[in-house]
């Protein structure tokens, strides 16, 4: 049976966890994958307590939290500063009963020159190195290819390469149909049959 899902970044720019809460529940939905920078900002006012309550009384349900971001290739700064979020994540998805966090890969001028060898292996390492920190959690990770070129995996294909080389039950994919779209007009649709 279809769900109805919300994405907070359809609209984060112009609202809040909360108000997203109240009319995704007004209106029916049935998952929601809130955005990390907006959750954290509910949490200066809020508790995680009030957001598993919310969740308890509701019919709408937290689906994944979007998303950990620039995955690849990290200095050993950003990478502190990823696996803080990263864990922050984790910590209240399994609070609230989130299963899943929306991994991305990095957009930058100079990732997106390496070639796809330099990409997968940095991949598989990195995505690893997450699922060890989100597996005592209860979290899985699904990793999604971004269409534009921009992105140093861009393609349903490059990207589930690199999660059949994880080859862990808490990492996954994500196909997001505009990123397909973006990739190539949606000539490789047999790939993702």
């Amino acid at each position: 049976m279809l769900k109805l899902g919300y994405n907070e970044a359809t609209c984060k720019e112009n609202s809040t966890v909360e108000n997203d809460l109240l009319l995704c529940e007004k209106y029916g939905y049935d998952y929601i994958e809130l955005r990390l920078d907006m959750l954290q900002d509910y949490l200066k006012t809020h508790t995680t307590d009030d957001l598993k309550a919310f969740f308890a009384k509701s019919h709408i349900k937290p689906f994944a939290f979007n998303s950990i971001e620039n995955i690849n290739f990290c200095t050993p700064e950003e990478w502190e500063k990823l696996v803080e979020l990263f864990t922050f994540g984790c910590k209240v998805a399994q609070q609230i009963g989130n299963p899943y966090i929306i991994v991305v890969p990095t957009v930058t001028n100079e990732i997106c020159t390496r070639n796809e060898k330099e990409i997968f292996d940095d991949s598989v390492k990195v995505l690893n190195k997450l699922a060890d920190i989100a597996e005592p959690y209860g979290v899985k990770l699904s990793f999604e290819p971004i269409g534009d070129k921009k992105w140093c995996v861009n393609s349903v294909r490059q990207a589930l390469e690199i999660v059949n080389a994880v080859n862990r039950d808490s990492v996954g994919l994500t196909v997001d149909c505009i990123n397909v779209y973006l990739h190539d007009k949606c000539a490789d649709v047999d790939f993702i049959r």
